[in-house]
């Protein structure tokens, strides 16, 4: 049976890496917002021979549902820095499949390789990386908002909360020692393990950790020695911010 790999966002450069990878049975279907780039790919994948890749002009967040085929996608790649992992492309991925992704937790970037079980997807590896925003349906910007007559700036993003202005020092003490706790508790013990739910996933069908919630997804989080779930507001903010600091 062919392979079929699918990459999301791309000049087609990567595209044309990837057709190399999979062989001459081998598929890549790239997806973008921008005309002029799917246009781009299309002309010069042709130019240089190459009939194995496939440009799509649309949200790639949304994946390439006509051109997944039976069983689902050998693997996915996405090529900008994603705030949630879209049911697209776990329900698009085959069992077994992996999806890599640039997502970002509290402000940092980590390319996190997941693998599909059911309908859990499971991280295998994760690197430091940096990648352009997405630009579609699923973008998103961390909120701000001004307190105390403008006093305070707040800004907080998946339970991180950073503060400043003259009454900032308090948040700012805490949030030094929580950093200062997983600099001597966590940090040479690698990353967690984590797992990706969809969104509607119960508590209790839920493995132990600290689950961080997304608009599509319920992430879980479990730090060597914690052994515990914490939850949603349940969740002390020092746990968070420990949480999402590597």
């Amino acid at each position: 049976m062919p392979r079929t790999r699918r990459l999301l966002g791309s000049g087609g450069y990567n595209a044309e890496l990837l057709a190399h990878i999979v062989g001459g049975r081998g598929r890549v279907v790239t997806v973008d917002l921008d005309p002029y780039v799917v246009q781009r790919t299309g002309r010069l994948c042709a130019e240089a021979g190459n009939s194995r890749v496939t440009a799509v002009l649309g949200d790639g967040g949304r994946g390439a549902p006509a051109h997944v085929p039976a069983g689902g996608l050998d693997g996915i790649v996405i090529t900008h820095t994603a705030t949630d992992i879209a049911p697209a492309w776990r329900d698009q991925l085959a069992e077994g499949g992996r999806l890599v992704v640039p997502l970002q937790i509290g402000g940092h970037t980590r390319s996190v390789t997941l693998v599909r079980g059911g309908d859990t997807l499971h991280a295998e590896h994760w690197t430091y990386c940096g990648f352009v925003r997405d630009r579609g349906a699923a973008a998103r910007t961390a909120p701000m908002v001004r307190l105390a007559d403008g006093a305070v700036t707040v800004r907080w993003e998946n339970g991180v909360l950073g503060a400043y202005g003259p009454a900032g020092p308090e948040p700012a003490r805490r949030f030094a020692a929580c950093v200062r706790t997983w600099d001597r508790d966590v940090r040479t013990s690698g990353y967690p393990a984590m797992s990706v739910h969809p969104a509607g996933t119960p508590d209790d069908r839920l493995p132990p950790g600290d689950v961080l919630e997304k608009p599509a997804s319920r992430l879980v989080l479990d730090w060597p020695g914690r052994g515990a779930r914490v939850t949603g507001p349940d969740a002390p903010a020092e746990t968070v911010v420990a949480g999402q600091s590597t």
